[in-house]
């Protein structure tokens, strides 16, 4: 497969925010907004810079102009407003928030956008007593002018921003409150682009990697960062069962976006086939969305042995049931981790420090993660042999999570003194390697698909033949999606 060069990545980048400005000085904000869209979307997919103070400003110039709003108003101390631009409660994050939120005795206003209103059942549930606000234009200048009509409102002292990394709307409306009310970032996509610099005073990291990538690659004072773990939100589900007979067997589960699992030679799956061949009782099971194919050369090659799903709700009850969690590589998915670790499991990972970073919980050198993948494989093995050894191992990761009230504690020091007593571990992270691997796993077909985009259809001017390439590329996977299902 041919990789795409970092040159190419930079040059189109800049042809989007070329257009951006384009835009902006033809006062089409609208079209400025989704060029910025489309150009934010595609630096997180490489990320080989993390940050544009140029779009930041454009953004904010947008809302300036866009946003109508009295900074006279008097602030409700004890209101916070929580913008969930996922609106997905499966992730789990906003739904530890919200609940610690609620326990800490914020009045919550919460909003999201109404085509998520089937996604948040548990959020729902949650906020019986709160406010739920939906933002139901499809134009995003409308959109901003929602947002900024629940913020007048409600008046809240507080916000609570949790947003995809191309949130245009978010970042123009919020980079206008910088004197009545304090803005804290969520800040889940810490490995990655992201915009919205300008709409927040105060970052909230899971942990410290995305801390010191916050401070040495965004430029972000360490004052303005605080870090603060979270704790697993074990969905309610049924078990569903195995898609295979597994009595007596080693079921080694492992599961996430199949992404996670490209690079570095195909060292992932040289790992799997590796655990099938040091015990026959071994049943390898991956659930998750993505590319295949090296999960399918497996199935072919071990019948009986790999098996694949989709993402499965009960993927809890999964864990639980399972000899130990493997986790993916070259990305190593540290909600999966707590899973693993919220169930009893071994959450056995190969670092991959020089790509991603740490885990989402303190690490346990030697007992599941490990920077050698020949001790690794030695490690396992004794896992596989000797099941006393596996249970005593166990016995190690228990009480590593953040407690719920521990949580809520360390939440309301954040949002009323602004910092946290808990200590970032500040080092220097070298980005190079994960920069490298985001631009190996995306193939040319792939890429043109970037440039098509259901917002940005006035793309196909600027990138004619990218955008046909993208729009046939497109159309092409959600076939073979509808067409393939479940292997």
């Amino acid at each position: 497969m041919k990789f795409i060069s970092k040159e190419q990545v930079m040059d189109d980048y800049i042809h989007m925010k070329r257009m951006a400005r384009k835009y902006m000085k033809r006062g089409d904000y609208e079209k400025a907004l989704r060029s910025i869209f489309v150009a934010c979307g595609f630096m997180y997919t490489f990320s080989q810079i993390y940050y544009d103070d140029e779009l930041e400003t454009i953004v904010k110039q947008i809302g300036f102009y866009v946003v109508k709003k009295n900074v006279k108003s008097d602030m409700v101390d004890n209101s916070v407003i929580f913008y969930d631009g996922f609106g997905n409660d499966r992730r789990g994050l906003a739904v530890i928030y919200l609940k610690a939120l609620k326990s800490i005795g914020y009045k919550i206003t919460y909003i999201t956008y109404e085509q998520f209103d089937s996604s948040i059942e548990q959020i729902k549930e949650i906020l019986k007593s709160e406010e739920i606000v939906y933002i139901k234009s499809v134009n995003l200048l409308s959109q901003m002018r929602e947002l900024n009509l629940c913020l007048e409102k409600v008046k809240a002292s507080k916000a609570l921003l949790y947003m995809y990394p191309d949130d245009v709307v978010a970042a123009g409306v919020f980079s206008q409150y910088t004197v009545s009310m304090q803005r804290f970032l969520i800040n889940l996509t810490d490995h990655a682009f992201w915009l919205g610099k300008e709409a927040v005073d105060y970052i909230i990291e899971f942990r410290s990697y995305g801390a010191n990538i916050s401070f040495q690659q965004r430029k972000i004072d360490k004052h303005k960062i605080v870090y603060l773990p979270f704790y697993p939100n074990i969905p309610k589900s049924n078990y569903k069962g195995m898609p295979f007979d597994g009595k007596n067997k080693k079921i080694i589960f492992s599961g996430g976006a199949l992404y996670k699992t490209y690079g570095m030679n195909n060292l992932y799956y040289n790992m799997v086939e590796n655990m099938l061949k040091m015990d026959s009782k071994v049943i390898f099971y991956y659930a998750g969305e993505g590319n295949t194919t090296e999960l399918n050369r497996l199935i072919a090659k071990y019948p009986q042995r790999v098996f694949y799903s989709k993402e499965r709700e009960d993927f809890f009850e999964i864990i639980k049931r399972c000899y130990f969690y493997f986790s993916t590589y070259p990305y190593f998915g540290g909600l999966m981790t707590q899973y693993a670790i919220a169930a009893g499991k071994l959450p056995i990972t190969l670092a991959s420090d020089d790509i991603l970073g740490e885990q989402t919980v303190e690490v346990a050198e030697g007992i599941w993660y490990f920077h050698d993948v020949n001790v690794l494989y030695r490690e396992i093995k004794m896992l596989l042999q000797n099941e006393k050894y596996l249970h005593k191992q166990e016995e190690k990761i228990k009480n590593i999570l953040i407690g719920k009230i521990q949580f809520q504690t360390e939440l309301r020091n954040i949002l009323e003194k602004q910092k946290n007593e808990r200590q970032i571990v500040w080092k220097r992270v070298d980005v190079k390697g994960m920069q490298e691997i985001s631009l190996k796993r995306v193939g040319k077909a792939e890429y043109s698909g970037l440039f098509c985009r259901v917002k940005a259809p006035f793309l196909v001017k600027e990138f004619p033949v990218k955008f046909v390439k993208g729009f046939i590329f497109n159309i092409l996977k959600q076939k073979q999606i509808a067409r393939k299902g479940k292997i």
